[in-house]
């Protein structure tokens, strides 16, 4: 079993090696380059990055405008953002793994893996409890929509402290506010209880796990869950701004929620994890996951949501009942993110900015949270490569 285990992470490897090298001569032609520059400044975004995946293989990655105005340093493919919910894809796949490995089950009470904290009963229906299944489709009745992260100079709060909703926390605790399996109800809480069940099965730190369930698997070198970012990576990082281009007072949040808001990385990492993902669903082996756990990621679990995506959209990102594209959004404060993959035929693009409205303005519903921007993006992409 080792030996056949070290053979699959060889060819998982060689694979990554011979798909992940992008052909700049297939870059976008001075028509698109012209109306994403001229977009970028009517809408105030200070630097975007794209990588652009056909046939299974990243086809060119390109950077745009800068990642930092006062030092005029340029965007560049390793160049890096903080993804926002994107890191939940990411999280529903390491979790996919675990239950390929046998730490976890989709079906049963979520207590059953969890340790030092428990999800409060449910008070809706006593005897109904909540699963992994639920929690990664959105429809485990959990509340907390998003998270705010922590700027530099506030004291940062353990993980129980966001799950229990402290004083340290600046979100609610995390509890059951709708009946388990009925509806979709967003939930970033959901996902940092996936987070801490990981933690307690592998009995190690979040951003350890993702290192071996995923990033390491596929050589995603750029890419972290760590929170805050090391010191050594600083220099690597698109500045985040509001608009007006103004910078983000202190820089970076930190977000303990790692799992649902915490991934640093790139459009060419997340590349690599998507090809992964949209091979496994082709039937390839040796991938992150097997062809049946990554169905069950585009595949709809409640309305438009599989277990860590959008589904059932169209090549645009808009939903339809038969659509062979999956999604996700992403945005932290000052950085915006998508991710659009077909579910065959090996098409996508990753999407990342520099730039987002006040996190909390946009949480109480002061300002309209606009994604005109990176839509249209997404449609030039779609027309352009000709996606189908």
């Amino acid at each position: 079993m080792k030996c056949r285990h070290l053979i699959q992470k060889f060819v998982l490897l060689l694979s990554i090696l011979c798909l992940s090298l992008p052909s700049q001569a297939n870059a976008p032609g001075k028509k698109f380059v012209s109306w994403l520059q001229n977009a970028m400044k009517e809408n105030q975004i200070p630097g975007v990055s794209i990588a652009v995946i056909r046939d299974y293989k990243i086809d060119w990655v390109m950077g745009f405008g800068l990642r930092n105005i006062r030092t005029e340093d340029p965007i560049t493919d390793t160049t890096l953002f903080q993804a926002g919910s994107i890191s939940k894809a990411v999280t529903a796949a390491a979790v996919l793994k675990a239950v390929e490995d046998g730490k976890l089950n989709l079906d049963t009470n979520v207590n059953n893996f969890l340790d030092t904290w428990k999800l409060p009963e449910n008070p809706y229906i006593p005897n109904e409890f909540v699963t992994i299944r639920q929690l990664l489709s959105h429809s485990g009745g959990t509340n907390v929509s998003g998270f705010l992260g922590y700027s530099k100079g506030q004291s940062l709060p353990g993980l129980s402290d966001i799950l229990n909703g402290t004083s340290k926390s600046n979100s609610e605790a995390i509890r059951i506010t709708s009946t388990p399996g009925e509806i979709f109800q967003y939930s970033g809480g959901g996902y940092v209880i996936l987070q801490k069940t990981l933690m307690d099965v592998y009995h190690q730190p979040f951003q350890n796990i993702m290192e071996k369930l995923v990033l390491d698997p596929l050589s995603m070198t750029n890419s972290t869950f760590s929170q805050p970012l090391p010191d050594s990576k600083l220099g690597q990082i698109a500045a985040p701004y509001q608009p007006d281009y103004l910078s983000v007072p202190g820089g970076p949040h930190t977000y303990i929620a790692q799992a649902a808001a915490g991934l640093w990385t790139t459009p060419f990492d997340l590349a690599k994890f998507l090809i992964s993902i949209q091979s496994a669903l082709s039937g390839s082996p040796y991938q992150i996951l097997s062809p049946e756990s990554a169905k069950l990621m585009v595949e709809p679990e409640m309305d438009h949501v599989g277990l860590g995506f959008y589904v059932n959209v169209n090549k645009y990102g808009e939903p339809t009942r038969k659509g062979r594209y999956f999604m996700q959004r992403g945005q932290n404060e000052g950085y915006r993110a998508i991710l659009i993959a077909r579910t065959s035929g090996g098409f996508g693009a990753i999407i990342m900015t520099n730039m987002s409205p006040d996190g909390n303005l946009v949480m109480e519903g002061k300002i309209k949270n606009n994604w005109q921007f990176i839509d249209n993006i997404v449609k030039h992409i779609a027309d352009m490569e000709d996606w189908y």
